[in-house]
């Protein structure tokens, strides 16, 4: 006789960075949000899906009338467990909430698997020249280590630097490395997609478009 086979459904996060076109009628977005269910530890059956516990939606960074909009975030699992999520986070001013507003990158740590996100950090600050900084992408190396790519757009609107950033101590610091290119001629390139991924030969990977 075969044993009966318990089937563990996964929770599923959907994490919101919200964005308000009027910054005085900070508008939060409509989705059901479900008490944490912890189903790994209650397996159900697959004729018996419990729906309300496959998803949970977070807001990570509300729009607020200050943060008209936060953008393009990445996130990594550090060495303890904890997760980290960066994202560039535009400012009230000239052009807020717009793409060549005035928006900086931020970074959260979530100690629960995602379900609340806590110690907010103004990471990359504008230098410079820059109009502003954004599209951060995250990833943590099997080698151990954290490293972060992230695009710095000039004030002519044509032309930018793709910024990138190592760690050893799970995001307390970084290290500037490099640049990938630097001050782009005629055109605004931009990392935009946010995501950096490390092959099984150790060759990284980074998409990135023209604007």
């Amino acid at each position: 006789m075969k044993a009966a086979m318990k089937t563990t459904i996964p929770t599923f996060i959907l994490l919101f960075l919200t964005a308000c076109s009027d910054p005085q009628t900070v508008a939060q977005p409509s989705v059901p949000v479900q008490q944490a269910v912890d189903v790994t530890t209650s397996p159900v059956t697959p004729e018996q899906p419990t729906a309300d516990s496959l998803i949970r939606h977070v807001t990570i960074e509300p729009a607020t009338t200050d943060v008209p909009r936060s953008d393009t975030a990445s996130i990594a699992q550090l060495s303890d467990g904890r997760q980290m999520v960066v994202y560039h986070k535009y400012e009230k001013g000239k052009n807020a909430g717009d793409d060549h507003g005035f928006c900086r990158i931020w970074s959260k740590i979530s100690s629960d698997g995602g379900f609340t996100w806590k110690e907010p950090r103004m990471l990359i600050d504008v230098a410079e020249g820059d109009m502003n900084v954004q599209a951060p992408g995250l990833l943590y190396t099997k080698s151990g280590k954290l490293l972060m790519n992230c695009l710095r757009a000039h004030k002519s609107g044509s032309s930018s630097t793709m910024c990138f950033f190592s760690s050893s101590d799970d995001g307390k610091t970084f290290t500037e490395q490099k640049s990938l290119w630097k001050v782009s001629k005629g055109q605004w390139l931009q990392g935009g997609a946010s995501s950096l991924m490390e092959l099984q030969s150790g060759r990284l990977l980074l998409p990135f478009h023209g604007g």
